[in-house]
């Protein structure tokens, strides 16, 4: 990324050392010693990167700048900076603390698998003037548990000069859950992700702020839609097609995810506070004007009483059929006492 723009989009330089020196590779070839893709870092450059990268590279320049007009960007909490800062940055303290935990219990991990046996000695074994090295005694007790301890069940009766044998076990804890949970709930928090306490056991219920959210989305949609913009403006442009005919690209993903709240907020204007219809279209996104016109046609062509037509079900078709009901000859005296019962219930 350069320090410049052009016409409102940013320059992006590409070093042509760097690229060399990652190009750098064995090319593979068949058995007839032709090349499988390139034969080369030349032929490589000029088939995938753009014309003034490859010109650059046969001038052996440094550094080439790259068209805007096939350029696209996106950046995130650039802040008017040349490079864009990750959401995840502010909390990138919590994760490395984290990522030290887990070293650290992975570390413990290994040390608690090995099995580590002290056999101990008496002192008595380096003579009364403790001159003597010992090592007899040494080398015999440890044959002697070693080759107890290859048995399915281990049986061992040591020499007297063994005082005791012991197991010898890293003392060193595993981090504490909470630790975790609280760095953990610093990321999630960071990210706009909150956790509200039910009151119930092993459960929680996750808080997603969509302010934060939707900020991300924003950035990235209305930069996606310039870059999308100026493809579909060289397409056309080399097509030969009329620029007037250009379309508008509008990414709405944000937009759906806020219509539940949008929904509530007409909901209160129109229905609760008595706003105008024009306020809560607004909202929306919607024109009153086109909506009234729209409407207007609609009633003049009767849409609603000649076409469309609810459908037929036990609601709309009942009326049309006699023989629903109780027949009026039954002489079922049971059926009739009950509906007597019922329409005393329904009168009072």
């Amino acid at each position: 990324m350069s320090e410049y723009t052009y016409g409102g989009k940013p320059v992006v330089e590409i070093n042509i050392k760097e690229l060399e020196t990652r190009l750098k590779k064995t090319y593979e070839k068949d058995k007839k010693k032709k090349p499988i893709f390139f034969e080369n870092i030349e032929k490589d450059i000029q088939a995938n990167y753009p014309p003034e990268v490859y010109k650059a590279y046969k001038n052996k320049e440094t550094v080439v700048r790259l068209d805007t007009k096939y350029t696209g960007v996106i950046r995130i909490g650039n802040m008017g900076r040349r490079y864009g800062v990750s959401p995840i940055l502010r909390a990138l303290k919590s994760a490395l603390m984290l990522e030290n935990f887990e070293k650290s219990d992975n570390t413990n991990a290994k040390a608690k698998a090995k099995k580590i046996i002290h056999q101990i000695m008496r002192k008595e074994c380096l003579g009364s003037d403790l001159n003597k090295k010992g090592f007899e005694y040494a080398i015999h007790a440890h044959n002697e548990l070693c080759s107890a301890w290859k048995n399915k069940t281990v049986v061992y009766t040591s020499i007297p000069q063994v005082e005791k044998v012991v197991y010898v076990e890293p003392k060193v804890d595993d981090t504490n859950a909470d630790k975790i949970n609280i760095y953990r709930s610093k990321i999630m928090t960071t990210l706009g992700i909150g956790f509200i306490d039910t009151n119930v056991a092993n459960f929680s219920v996750a808080n997603i702020s969509l302010d934060q959210l939707m900020k991300t989305i924003n950035s990235i949609s209305q930069q996606l839609e310039r870059i999308v913009q100026d493809w579909y403006e060289v397409l056309f442009e080399n097509e030969g097609i009329d620029l007037e005919y250009l379309p508008t690209i509008q990414i709405i993903d944000s937009e759906a995810m806020d219509m539940e709240m949008k929904k509530d907020l007409v909901e209160l204007l129109y229905s609760k506070l008595n706003c105008s219809m024009s306020t809560a279209l607004d909202i929306l996104g919607y024109s009153l004007e086109d909506e009234k016109q729209k409407r207007i046609s609609e009633n003049e062509q009767n849409l609603d009483s000649e076409v469309f037509l609810p459908h037929n079900s036990q609601y709309t078709n009942s009326g049309l059929n006699k023989n629903v009901g109780a027949p009026s000859d039954s002489k079922n005296l049971d059926k009739q006492s009950d509906d007597k019962n019922y329409n005393k219930k329904v009168r009072k």
